[in-house]
């Protein structure tokens, strides 16, 4: 019984003038700001991409900026490690940094 006023109701409502009016309008709207959309999403995937590239870019030269930080450390450690014991007290190293580290 629910059922038979449902349907008569949905498809009275299919059948007013409200109905068609919205669905054209709805029509009519997707048709316009779909064009417009992908145009904004065009240019947001660009801008997108090139702060990739960016990042990228500055990501590569903070490798090579570390690298030459950390090889330079490691030949400042070496120049350290034939000095005896006592003459590690007036340095900034630990002779402890020198060894190899068994973890």
């Amino acid at each position: 019984m629910i059922w038979k006023i449902a349907k008569k109701d949905f498809l009275l409502n299919l059948m007013t003038f409200k109905f068609a009016v919205r669905t054209i309008l709805c029509i009519v709207l997707v048709a316009v700001f779909t064009p417009v959309l992908m145009v904004d999403y065009q240019q947001r995937l660009e801008h997108y991409n090139q702060a990739v590239a960016n990042n990228t870019a500055e990501l590569g030269q903070a490798k090579v900026v570390l690298l030459a930080i950390v090889s330079t450390e490691i030949a400042a450690l070496e120049n350290f490690k034939h000095l005896e014991l006592d003459q590690w007290k007036g340095t900034s190293i630990s002779p402890l940094a020198c060894l190899p580290n068994h973890d």
